[in-house]
């Protein structure tokens, strides 16, 4: 019989995890499907962090929370949250040695009732370039429905407060 996976907590970031999204930032492997595809300089990490730690309030239009995911008490994966006019965009990363065991799914079905708790009762939203198909399947599976695509050519994805999210 295989070992159990460890189980998965959602806790907030905070300072101390700088050192990990660093690692997740410059790994050319995380940061393909975000933004301009390339690893992240020690300025854009530094003044990401800062900005997640900025502690806006949750409806403030620049409003941040990050939060990392842990198996077995150590960092495995990133979920981000900031609010937009129309939604709550989240994301998410997971650490390489952890891909292909279901983490990313499991982030995302534990983040939606924390970034919920943590903005209100919200539309969420995510940005996904096309060809990552393994998060488009996570999405869907949690309930969110494909709504437009933005100017860059990302998929968008959106989950109303209404909306029962799947598991």
């Amino acid at each position: 019989m295989p070992p159990l996976e460890p189980d998965v907590v959602l806790r907030s970031f905070t300072r101390a995890d700088t050192e990990f999204f660093s690692r997740l930032a410059t790994d050319g492997r995380v940061t393909r499907f975000v933004g301009d595809g390339r690893p992240w300089d020690s300025g854009v990490i530094a003044s990401r962090v800062d900005s997640a730690l900025g502690g806006l309030p949750p409806e403030h239009p620049e409003a941040r929370r990050w939060f990392i995911a842990s198996l077995g008490g150590e960092p495995a994966g990133l979920v981000v949250s900031s609010r937009h006019e129309e939604a709550v965009e989240i994301g998410y990363w997971v650490a390489p040695e952890h891909w292909g065991r279901g983490l990313a799914g499991r982030m995302v079905a534990m983040a939606i009732p924390v970034v919920w708790d943590a903005y209100g009762p919200v539309s969420l939203s995510a940005r996904v370039e096309p060809g990552n198909l393994a998060s488009v399947r996570i999405l869907a599976r949690h309930g969110f429905r494909a709504d437009g695509v933005t100017p860059e050519g990302l998929a968008v994805y959106r989950l109303d407060h209404h909306s029962p999210a799947r598991s």
